[in-house]
């Protein structure tokens, strides 16, 4: 994971961080993080 490559824990991660995530990179990770969260209480 790129976070974890660059030494970034959850907690103190920042979308300012990956500049991908100005792009449509911010779309899918809000879908991933949406779907990640669904997965997460579906349990």
């Amino acid at each position: 994971m790129y976070k974890e490559s660059r030494g970034l824990s959850p907690e103190h991660f920042t979308f300012a961080d990956v500049p991908t995530l100005n792009g449509m990179g911010f779309i899918y990770m809000v879908m991933a993080v949406l779907w990640l969260c669904m997965a997460v209480f579906a349990m």
